[in-house]
């Protein structure tokens, strides 16, 4: 019922409250709309409101946050996914990547895509740090290895393209990035040539693949053994993590108890 929106909104908001099935009743951070019948707070207004502590009423499994897939596979579609699933997915990545304190992470993943969950929730859990990366640096990636140097990253949770681009284009042999000790990548596939050549650039940091649909957040994990040897081979998704349960079916749903190949179903 209530719309954290922005002043440049204002002919969307428009044409949405006329709408005789809108359910809001109050726009956070608009400015008045004439006729309509939703109350409007603009930021100055809610700058100025008195402040106090918010009671928690939130229970495991009410709603925290909606995550949206790309819609690599069909339409995309927002997941629903509760405090409790939040809060386990971020308890288990500080356990498996042994997050700590002084550790600082990067993030560049909008708050609607999953690989945000890592650096807000497990990195926030560990009291680590998060350097909000803005859009110029994913524009050029000599910029965002500079940044990596000069923030001192030490845990770097990306996708294979922009450690790709960062290899092709970011001049990482001018960097000094000996405070990066891992680097994790995730939602598609790292080309094994790109991986086992980076891992020689950064000889100091170790590399996991974390695998995992925005349905049950990442839910399992790879660490990547020194030397990479096998080139022609994917890089394994690895071992289910200790929060999730899976089996594996046939093309008619059986179990699958032996070393056949088939469709992974997890639980998380």
């Amino acid at each position: 019922r209530h719309l954290v929106t922005a002043p440049n909104k204002r002919r969307m908001l428009v044409q949405l409250v006329a709408q005789p099935d809108c359910p809001l009743e109050v726009l956070l951070g608009s400015p008045e709309l004439e006729g309509a019948r939703v109350r409007t707070l603009s930021w100055k207004e809610i700058d100025h409101a008195e402040s106090g502590p918010v009671p928690s009423i939130a229970r495991d499994f009410d709603l925290a946050y909606i995550m949206y897939t790309s819609g690599s596979t069909n339409e995309p579609k927002g997941i629903m996914h509760t405090h409790a699933s939040g809060l386990s997915y971020a308890k288990w990545a500080h356990e498996v990547y042994g997050l700590r304190t002084e550790d600082r992470l990067t993030n560049h993943a909008p708050l609607h895509f999953d690989l945000s969950t890592f650096d807000f929730f497990a990195g926030a859990l560990a009291g680590a740090a998060t350097v909000i990366v803005g859009d110029e640096y994913l524009k050029l990636p000599a910029s965002y290895a500079q940044l990596l140097e000069s923030e001192k990253i030490t845990t770097f949770f990306t996708v294979p393209y922009a450690l790709t681009q960062l290899l092709m284009r970011g001049a990482l042999e001018q960097r000094t990035l000996s405070a990066l000790r891992w680097v994790i990548f995730g939602g598609e596939p790292m080309p094994p040539k790109h991986l086992a050549t980076l891992m020689e650039v950064l000889p100091f940091a170790r590399f996991s693949n974390m695998y995992g649909p925005a349905e049950v957040n990442g839910c399992t994990f790879y660490h990547v053994p020194r030397p990479l040897r096998d080139l022609n081979s994917p890089i394994s998704i690895g071992t289910v993590s200790r929060n999730a349960d899976y089996v594996i079916v046939d093309a008619e749903d059986q179990l699958i108890h032996d070393e056949k190949p088939g469709e992974l179903l997890i639980r998380s």
